[in-house]
């Protein structure tokens, strides 16, 4: 039997769920709460119409949601394509054009307006409409998972 990530985070929060998943800026994330907000946000993510084999992008520094964000594309199939913070905006708008992801997470931060004006410019070139969350904050995930769902 093969095991895929999705698979053993839920093993490991069925047998122990309180257990430390990770640990980020002194707060412990536990495999059940790892796995419950992965849930949220895939069905969140689902919910705007994000399908297996759908790409997308995930512009954030090293953080709980970005774990969240990989576990949420598993489970749904999708192919979580992390883009580097270090990008310049000039390189980071021709590599969104030829990834052109069904959806992007980012944090707003990073580029200000210039990333709502690329996936604007997206929204244009691709039939699929592209959705820009921001995640500002580690506590911001329940408001991702609300605006997925209010779209």
């Amino acid at each position: 039997m093969k095991t895929t990530p999705t698979g053993a985070l839920l093993h490991h929060a069925q047998t122990r769920p309180k257990s430390a998943a990770f640990i980020f800026h002194e707060e412990v994330w536990t495999y059940e709460r790892l796995a419950d907000e992965a849930e949220r946000l895939a069905r969140g993510l689902a919910a705007h119409g994000v399908e297996p084999g759908d790409r997308v992008a995930l512009h954030m520094m090293n953080r709980p949601e970005m774990v969240v964000a990989y576990y949420a594309c598993f489970k749904l199939g999708a192919i979580a394509a992390p883009l580097r913070t270090a990008f310049t905006f000039a390189e980071l708008a021709p590599m969104l054009q030829r990834l052109k992801p069904a959806l992007y997470i980012g944090e707003i931060d990073l580029y200000k307006n210039e990333i709502k004006r690329t996936v604007a410019a997206l929204a244009e070139l691709d039939d699929r409409t592209l959705r820009d969350i921001g995640i500002p904050h580690r506590s911001q995930i329940e408001q991702v998972v609300r605006y997925c769902r209010d779209c």
